[in-house]
Protein backbone atom coordinates (compact mmCIF):
# COMPACT_ATOMS: atom_id res chain seq x y z
CA UNK A 1 0.00 0.00 0.00
CA UNK A 2 0.99 3.29 -0.78
CA UNK A 3 0.18 6.38 0.88
CA UNK A 4 -0.59 9.91 -1.13
CA UNK A 5 2.02 12.66 -0.79
CA UNK A 6 0.57 15.95 0.16
CA UNK A 7 3.13 19.31 0.78
CA UNK A 8 0.81 21.18 3.61
CA UNK A 9 2.77 25.00 2.93
CA UNK A 10 2.13 27.53 5.91
CA UNK A 11 3.69 30.60 4.96
CA UNK A 12 4.62 33.01 8.00
CA UNK A 13 2.05 34.61 10.05
CA UNK A 14 2.67 38.01 11.05
CA UNK A 15 4.22 38.65 6.97
CA UNK A 16 2.00 39.80 4.46
CA UNK A 17 5.65 38.76 2.23
CA UNK A 18 5.80 35.41 3.73
CA UNK A 19 6.75 32.49 1.84
CA UNK A 20 7.79 29.03 1.69
CA UNK A 21 9.41 26.73 -0.94
CA UNK A 22 10.96 23.46 -1.15
CA UNK A 23 13.35 22.19 -4.13
CA UNK A 24 13.86 19.32 -5.52
CA UNK A 25 16.95 17.53 -7.12
CA UNK A 26 17.94 17.93 -10.69
CA UNK A 27 15.95 16.07 -12.97
CA UNK A 28 16.32 15.74 -16.91
CA UNK A 29 13.09 16.45 -18.52
CA UNK A 30 11.95 14.73 -21.99
CA UNK A 31 9.66 15.05 -24.40
CA UNK A 32 6.38 14.62 -23.43
CA UNK A 33 6.94 15.70 -19.91
CA UNK A 34 4.40 17.24 -17.73
CA UNK A 35 3.92 18.43 -14.51
CA UNK A 36 0.89 17.72 -12.99
CA UNK A 37 -0.45 18.28 -9.13
CA UNK A 38 -3.64 19.45 -7.32
CA UNK A 39 -3.44 22.33 -5.25
CA UNK A 40 -5.60 24.33 -2.92
CA UNK A 41 -6.39 26.08 0.26
CA UNK A 42 -6.91 23.79 3.09
CA UNK A 43 -10.17 23.86 4.63
CA UNK A 44 -9.51 25.19 8.26
CA UNK A 45 -8.12 28.16 6.28
CA UNK A 46 -11.07 30.08 6.10
CA UNK A 47 -9.19 33.81 5.16
CA UNK A 48 -6.71 31.51 2.86
CA UNK A 49 -5.55 33.46 0.39
CA UNK A 50 -1.83 32.09 -1.63
CA UNK A 51 -0.55 31.99 -4.82
CA UNK A 52 1.65 28.76 -5.82
CA UNK A 53 4.71 29.53 -8.15
CA UNK A 54 6.33 26.68 -10.13
CA UNK A 55 9.76 27.72 -11.13
CA UNK A 56 12.43 26.27 -12.18
CA UNK A 57 16.28 26.85 -12.23
CA UNK A 58 18.73 25.10 -14.56
CA UNK A 59 22.15 24.91 -13.27
CA UNK A 60 23.53 28.04 -11.40
CA UNK A 61 21.24 30.18 -13.75
CA UNK A 62 18.37 32.62 -13.07
CA UNK A 63 15.02 31.24 -11.05
CA UNK A 64 12.77 31.38 -13.42
CA UNK A 65 8.42 30.98 -13.02
CA UNK A 66 6.52 28.58 -15.55
CA UNK A 67 3.57 29.20 -14.34
CA UNK A 68 1.48 30.92 -11.14
CA UNK A 69 -2.15 29.96 -9.64
CA UNK A 70 -4.46 31.85 -7.01
CA UNK A 71 -6.18 30.45 -4.63
CA UNK A 72 -8.71 31.20 -1.82
CA UNK A 73 -10.56 29.51 0.61
CA UNK A 74 -13.67 27.64 -1.56
CA UNK A 75 -13.37 24.33 -0.80
CA UNK A 76 -12.54 23.38 -4.70
CA UNK A 77 -9.75 21.57 -5.83
CA UNK A 78 -7.73 23.01 -8.60
CA UNK A 79 -6.13 20.16 -10.95
CA UNK A 80 -2.56 21.92 -12.53
CA UNK A 81 -0.84 20.26 -15.63
CA UNK A 82 2.36 22.07 -17.04
CA UNK A 83 3.65 20.81 -20.39
CA UNK A 84 7.63 21.02 -19.96
CA UNK A 85 8.26 20.41 -23.41
CA UNK A 86 10.20 24.12 -24.11
CA UNK A 87 12.58 22.04 -21.01
CA UNK A 88 13.36 19.11 -22.90
CA UNK A 89 16.96 18.08 -22.50
CA UNK A 90 17.76 20.04 -19.82
CA UNK A 91 18.51 19.33 -16.37
CA UNK A 92 16.32 21.15 -13.97
CA UNK A 93 15.99 21.86 -9.95
CA UNK A 94 12.12 22.57 -9.81
CA UNK A 95 11.06 24.84 -6.71
CA UNK A 96 7.40 24.36 -5.22
CA UNK A 97 6.63 28.33 -3.94
CA UNK A 98 3.81 29.33 -1.75
CA UNK A 99 3.38 32.60 -1.00
CA UNK A 100 0.92 34.75 1.20
CA UNK A 101 -1.58 37.50 -0.73
CA UNK A 102 -3.22 40.17 0.88
CA UNK A 103 -3.40 38.13 4.38
CA UNK A 104 -1.19 36.90 6.46
CA UNK A 105 -3.11 34.97 8.70
CA UNK A 106 -4.85 30.90 8.03
CA UNK A 107 -3.03 30.97 4.87
CA UNK A 108 -2.37 26.84 4.67
CA UNK A 109 -2.54 25.32 1.71
CA UNK A 110 -1.67 22.03 -0.37
CA UNK A 111 0.05 20.47 -3.16
CA UNK A 112 -1.15 17.09 -4.10
CA UNK A 113 0.61 14.38 -5.55
CA UNK A 114 3.18 17.21 -7.27
CA UNK A 115 4.60 14.30 -9.97
CA UNK A 116 6.67 14.76 -13.70
CA UNK A 117 3.91 12.09 -15.72
CA UNK A 118 5.65 11.37 -18.64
Amino acid sequence: EVDDEILVPRPDNGDFDGFISGTYPVFKIQRGDHFMAEIGCAPEGTRCNLFFDLQYQIGNGPIRTLETWHERHNSEVREVSVDLADLAGESVKFILQVRNNETDLDNEGYWYEPRIMR
